[in-house]
Formats: C-alpha cells, structure tokens, sequence
C-alpha cells in the first residue's frame, strides 16, 4: 500500500492520494449502507407500496451498487498501473547514469572518418623593407629571404578499402542490459601525389573517439611499420614524409576496439571518392538498421546467424555516412512489462463483458462474484511479475505465466460452479476470464501484429454481444408466443 501511495504521489502530488482516500471513504459508506439492514427494510418496504417510491428505491440501488463495482475496477486498476511502474523500475531500466557509466568503462559509439591528407611545399619569399640610416641620413634597402609553407589543394586519395568485423558484447548495468560491440577495423587507402611538385604530406587518421579502448594499433606505408614515427594527439594518429611528384603509396592502419550503439564510415569533406569499397561482417546481426543521415549498402548477403553489408563507390561526391545501428537486446522483464502496461485496459474489458453477459442472460449482476473473478484477474498479474525473476528472463516468464494461470484459472472454475453450477452464465464468465488471462497476454506480448489482432478482438467481442442480444430476444419471442398460446387456449 505504502508503494501505491508513493506512486501516486509521484504521479501527481497529493491531490491523488486525497481522492483516493475520498474514493475509498465513499466506497465503503456505500457497502454499508447496501448491507445495512436498515436500507434493506426500507427499499423491501418501498418495493411492496408499489409507485414511485418503488422505482425511487430500485434506481438508487442500482445506482449505488453501480458504483461499487466502478470502484472496485478503479481500485484494482490503480493496483495494476503501481504493480507495473514497480515492476519496470527494477527490470530494464535505462538511466543516463548508468549509460555514462557504460561508456566510460566499456566505450562510446563508434563515427570513423576517412584519413586526412594534406600536402605542403616550402618556398623562400624574399621582400624589401627600406629604412633610414640614422649615420647618414641616407636611404637604405633591407632585404629579407623568408621560407614559407603553402599548402597545395589536391584529391590525394585515389583508392580505399576499408574491412570492419563487429561482434555483439551486450553489456549489464543495474537491471538493464545497453547495446555493446566489439570491433576489428583494417584501412587501406593509396594515396598519391598527383602534382608535379615535391611535397611534404602530412596524414591525420581520426579514432572513432577521444576515450575508450584501441588495441593491436598498427600503421605501415608500403609494408613499413611506422610505429616510432607517429605522433598521438587528442583523437588521432599523425606522421609526416615526403612525396615526389606522381608518387604513390599505399597506407594500411588497423585496431581493434570497443563501442556502442552504431559504427559508421564517412568521407567528412567532399571530394571525388575513387575505387571505394566498405566491406562490413555482423557476426551475429541479421536485424538491420541504419544510423540516421547513413546510406544504405548496395549489397547485403546473410551469413549463418549474421550478415555482411558491402558499399562501393567510384566518382561518387557524399558526405553521408555508411554503417548500421546495433540492435538493442530485449530487456530482462521485458515481455511481462508489456503485459502489466496494458492489463488495466484487460481488466476494464472484462468486467464489462461480464456485466454485459449477465444483463443480456437476465441474471442479476451479484458484485460479491464480479469482485472476486477481478481480484483474480489482479493476481494473476502480480503473481507473474514475482515469479518471472526466478531463473533466465525467458524461462521465469513462461513458467510464472503457466503457473500463475493454471491457479487462479482453476480457483475461478471453483468458485463460479459452486457459487452457480451447470449454468450457461458459469460457463461463459470462466471462458471470458480465460480469454483475458491467457489470449488476451499472448496478443500483447506480439509486437508486430499488436494492433491487428486487437481489432480481431473487438470484432469478436462485438459478435458475442450481438449473440447474446439475439438469443435474447429469440427467448423473449419465444415466450411471448407461449403466452399467446396459453391465453387463446
């Protein structure tokens, strides 16, 4: 109880938990005086007078019976809406701590941009300055020879083949699981010096990110390790050489690594993108998604449990990216959280359909069993979301769900035939619990075809009304044609 008010508190402030005592205080005024011995008296008593006070009397308890039975529903749908907010506090829950917390320890979405080439040439600029000589006043020049270094524009990278191999590593904190990869990257670029001028080519290759982990990190100009020859500088890897006109070498950089969430490949400046190819192997991927702003592969091949996704460009000009969004694991709970976010709507239908039934039978609507097949209902609920913890997430799920169905299935069955045995309302009022604890939660739990399978619900609850209004009025109409007979007789 403690639980639900603090819920409703958080929903709202205290002006929930004030109506909810409100409610609970009208809700049991109302019981006791439909149970009084007193009000019992005086509606017989109007009842054998006859007239108005008579129908007075049935509409007011009817009406205060209604409401009862209203609260008994909200009651029990506030009860719900709490047992399911508790429920997916403690399984699955996302938090912008805990996913600092994973990426620092384990490491950050993965943005690889191409190598950066820039060549430079240094010329001597020689300049005059003239000055007065303060000996002779006469006017003298003072030439100055100043080497300066101009970068020379040119498309350097004439070619890229670039191979990255993504494995899942789904990694928990608190009671969520958050989408985790590792990866293995091998680049290869030929890059040239496509003037006729001697340059100094300075290389900037990017990491992915400032922090995290790069192992295995390998660079090689034409087969050469240059591991003493490189500078590391915030986020990238850095070295210089000089390149004679129409030069051309080939760079191979490779690492192996650690991210999350997506990996992408882009060209970040444009430029003329030549013989171009991105071969990318999702080990164990075969739900495909794509980072926004990111092309999508020209070629996809299924490989067992994974995929293989393959770009290749030539003369092509894009800044767009190209690579995939990570699937995110099903959080622990995950099934029994989506059934508990809709069971109020559940709970709702099926007191209604039982109300309904009983109207359309003639029965008369008795809130001692109504309340019971609710609280049943309730239970069912809650005893799920206790013995879905027990054992792996999937395993807990099926057998709380068999286990808490198959009980309080059989104490519905129970208690309706001894409270109304061999009767066509008995019957129909457990197939109606049976339909919203056990169909009800397997159409839910469907993701895909949710929304479709509901309105087959509808349409299907709509023709057991229509049935029971026809059976019905067959009844009536076959009684009025009984006491036609009986009075011409």
């Amino acid at each position: 109880m403690r639980s639900f008010l603090n819920a409703l508190t958080e929903l709202g402030g205290d002006f929930p938990k004030y109506c909810l005592w409100l409610g609970l205080s009208m809700l049991v005024g109302t019981v006791a005086l439909l149970t009084s011995g007193s009000w019992r008296d005086r509606i017989r008593e109007y009842g054998q007078r006859g007239g108005i006070l008579s129908i007075l009397g049935d509409v007011s308890s009817g009406v205060l019976r209604t409401l009862v039975g209203l609260g008994i529903i909200a009651f029990l749908s506030a009860h719900l809406i709490t047992e399911s907010r508790r429920f997916s506090s403690q399984h699955g829950r996302v938090t912008e701590a805990n996913l600092a917390s994973v990426q620092r320890i384990w490491g950050y979405p993965h943005a690889q941009r191409e190598l950066a080439v820039q060549h430079f040439v240094e010329t001597t600029e020689e300049t005059e300055e003239s000055f007065t000589d303060d000996e002779s006043g006469r006017k003298r020049t003072k030439k100055t020879k100043t080497k300066v270094r101009n970068q020379v524009e040119q498309n350097s990278i004439v070619g890229s083949d670039v191979s990255v191999k993504i494995r899942m590593n789904y990694r928990r904190k608190g009671s969520a699981y958050y989408t985790c990869f590792e990866d293995e990257c091998q680049f290869r670029y030929d890059v040239q010096n496509v003037t006729e001028k001697p340059t100094e080519a300075e290389f900037r290759f990017p990491l992915p990110s400032s922090e995290g982990l790069f192992d295995s990190v390998k660079i090689m100009v034409d087969g050469r390790d240059l591991g003493p020859r490189l500078s590391y500088k915030s986020s990238r890897i850095g070295w210089t050489m000089p390149m004679q006109p129409g030069q051309k070498v080939q760079v191979e950089i490779g690492y192996r690594s650690r991210g999350m969430d997506y990996f992408y490949y882009q060209v970040p400046e444009p430029r003329e993108i030549r013989n171009f190819r991105l071969r990318m192997e999702l080990a164990d991927v075969q739900d495909l998604n794509y980072p926004e702003g990111c092309m999508t592969p020209m070629k996809i091949t299924k490989n067992g449990k994974g995929s293989v996704l393959e770009w290749h460009l030539d003369r092509a000009i894009t800044t767009r990216g190209m690579g995939v969004a990570l699937p995110s694991k099903p959080q622990p709970g995950y099934y029994v959280a989506q059934l508990l976010r809709e069971s109020p709507l559940g709970l709702w239908l099926l007191m209604a359909m039982l109300v309904i039934s009983r109207l359309y039978m003639g029965r008369r609507v008795e809130l001692v069993p109504l309340a019971l097949i609710g609280a049943a209902y309730y239970l069912f609920y809650a005893l799920l979301s206790r013995l879905s913890d027990f054992g792996d997430p999937l395993f807990g799920f099926i057998a709380g769900f068999v286990i808490a169905f198959g009980l309080l299935a059989l104490l519905v069955h129970e208690l309706l035939t001894r409270w109304e045995p061999k009767s066509f309302a008995t019957t129909s009022a457990i197939a109606l619990f049976v339909f919203f604890t056990l169909v009800y939660p397997l159409i839910v739990i469907l993701d895909g075809a949710t929304g479709t399978l509901m309105t087959c619900v509808y349409v299907g609850l709509w023709c057991y009304v229509g049935a029971l209004a026809l059976r019905q009025r067959h009844e009536s109409s076959a009684l009025g044609v009984q006491s036609s007979g009986a009075t011409g007789g």
